[in-house]
């Protein structure tokens, strides 16, 4: 799964919904992801998992192959830990502002 901090909706494709999630029952949706109308199955509501936390959150499902999204909603009740997701980023030095004198000059 993919973390997508401007999706506006956790998406899952429907061949993962149909392997992993298929007993579930879902309700139709008009939802508007990533500005554009993706083709949607429906939703459902899934108890997510991450660590030591756990919450009650909806899930998308859309009607082709996509990658699966942890999107913006799901933030908001599930802290990630963004160090271990991205070490690189959050290793790297950042320059000092610089000399507004010289600027101005």
């Amino acid at each position: 799964m993919e973390v997508d901090t401007g999706s506006k909706a956790s998406l899952i494709s429907k061949n993962i919904f149909k392997r992993y999630f298929s007993n579930q029952s879902l309700r139709l949706t008009g939802r508007l992801v990533r500005g554009t109308s993706l083709p949607m199955m429906g939703e459902f509501t899934a108890t997510v998992c991450y660590k030591n936390q756990k919450a009650l959150l909806t899930v998308c499902v859309v009607n082709q192959d996509f990658p699966a999204l942890f999107g913006l909603p799901w933030m908001k009740y599930i802290r990630l830990d963004w160090a271990s997701l991205l070490p690189e980023v959050l290793s790297v030095a950042t320059e000092q502002e610089p000399n507004r004198d010289k600027l101005i000059a």
